[in-house]
């Protein structure tokens, strides 16, 4: 290295030195054929190493050296113009030409040596980034796939180990290295991105890959490699750049696995869910909806309500989306549809859907079909008036309790006996509202109901009683 430099910088200096020569030769050969003044000769031959030591030098402490070395240079050929019989002169002329050589040489020197040193302090600037890059970096020879340099962070993936992961041959990588593929088979050599970036001249973008440790762990990576040339275009190595993406990928498995358990969950609901954008299209719906329309599961995304429903319905069903998307709260409500001679109830909830930033993505819809519901609900109506009716025009005293003897029901004929109204009555101990006593004794007779309530069996007695409210 320290030969090839002093060689480089003799060789500029003697070729300094003969062009000088040369130039001074050619300059005494065009004086001596023409009558030109000394001070014309002075004006011409200073001129070129003026400009020459004016315009080549960087630093000021250089300008007078080179000023001065050009006007020997100049009262040297002028010199030999005039006697051109001497030899003196001509070495004068010689030295001269040899003086200004070396200046350009030594600047020459000065100038390899700065770029010398700002070379060295971007090797050592590359080699600090290398070394605390937080992403392990690995670099390999060509064509022997030789493993050159490892940065800290690779051996903190890696892991402690007391097999060589650096300077072995293509063959030990994947077991050195311990590499496998997603699917957990081992990951050929040959195969591997560093490889393929120096032998093939492949540049590999986030190829996804484990490194096992010692202990069993895998450690997720991410892989970039690609090949480096030189000028020439020759691949003389390969870089393979990796990131750590473990947490990453459990944070994906957590989320595929939260998006099966909402799959399953969704898809055996027998209500129906729905979920549209914020354009009131669909995106998604379980089966049971689908199933409703007649539908695959697949065709439903991008359609609309008008593809399934009169415009009238969709016209309400769209309106009541846009309500719950602009103003983010839910609506709950209950639907009656008739289709055909059939009336249908259905229940429904809408929600908003929203992003971290609380801006509107779409609806979700859950509804259930409440038919049957509803029409137990009628017919409970139904009986209920059929029963009262039944009770007011019995022409005897009716008194319903439940199991504890607390009333719920009394007819006209009741109330009229008792002096309670139904209303007054409702949720009263029937002791309280059915005081009876001996007809003869007025002492307090045993309440019939309350022994039936007692025994569960019917009762029927034929004596007489009387039933006061006053003083109770």
């Amino acid at each position: 290295m320290v030969f090839n430099r002093v060689f480089r910088e003799w060789t500029l200096f003697v070729g300094y030195t003969l062009s000088f020569c040369a130039f001074g030769i050619a300059v005494v050969t065009f004086y001596r054929l023409t009558l030109v003044s000394w001070a014309e000769e002075l004006l011409i031959l200073g001129v070129l190493p003026i400009f020459h030591a004016a315009f080549t030098c960087h630093r000021r402490i250089y300008l007078p050296l080179s000023i001065a070395i050009a006007l020997i240079s100049v009262f040297s050929v002028s010199y030999i113009v005039s006697n051109p019989s001497s030899s003196i002169e001509m070495v004068t002329f010689i030295v001269s030409m040899v003086i200004v050589s070396s200046e350009m040489v030594f600047r020459s020197m000065r100038k390899h040596r700065v770029s010398q040193k700002e070379l060295r302090e971007a090797r050592e600037f590359l080699e600090a980034v290398v070394s605390q890059s937080p992403s392990g970096i690995l670099i390999a020879d060509a064509p022997d796939v030789k493993i050159r340099m490892a940065n800290p962070a690779v051996f903190g993936i890696r892991g402690e180990t007391d097999r060589p992961l650096t300077t072995i041959e293509l063959e030990q990588h994947t077991i050195n290295w311990r590499v496998f593929r997603p699917d957990g088979s081992p990951y050929p050599s040959e195969e591997l991105p560093l490889t393929r970036a120096v032998l093939r001249g492949e540049t590999i973008h986030n190829e996804e890959m484990t490194i096992q440790d010692e202990t069993g762990t895998d450690h997720w990576v991410s892989a970039n490699a690609a090949p480096i040339r030189n000028a020439e275009g020759c691949i003389t190595a390969g870089i393979v750049i990796f990131h750590d993406i473990t947490e990453r990928k459990k944070t994906e498995e957590a989320l595929k696995n939260n998006e099966m358990l909402y799959r399953t969950l969704i898809e055996n609901l027998q209500q129906s869910v729905f979920f549209k954008d914020v354009n009131l299209q669909f995106v998604s719906a379980n089966r049971s909806f689908c199933n409703l329309l007649g539908i695959d599961p697949d065709t439903i995304v991008g359609k609309t309500d008008y593809d399934f429903f009169p415009k009238e319905l969709s016209d309400k069903y769209r309106a009541d989306d846009r309500k719950v998307i602009e103003t983010g709260m839910h609506l709950a409500l209950t639907e009656e549809n008739i289709t055909g001679n059939t009336k249908r109830w259905v229940e429904v909830v809408k929600t908003p859907v929203q992003d971290v930033d609380g801006t509107a993505k779409g609806v979700l819809g859950i509804f259930w079909d409440i038919t049957t519901r509803k029409r137990a609900e009628e017919a409970l109506r139904e009986s209920e008036e059929n029963l009262r009716t039944t009770l007011n025009s019995i022409g005897d005293a009716v008194i319903v309790t439940n199991t504890q003897g607390a009333i719920f029901r009394m007819n006209p004929v009741a109330e009229k006996l008792t002096g309670w109204t139904i209303q007054e009555a409702k949720g009263e101990s029937l002791t309280n509202v059915f005081h009876i006593v001996n007809a003869k004794t007025r002492n307090i007779a045993d309440n019939p109901v309350s022994r039936v309530l007692e025994t569960g069996k019917n009762r029927r007695t034929c004596q007489s009683y009387d039933v006061d409210r006053a003083g109770w």
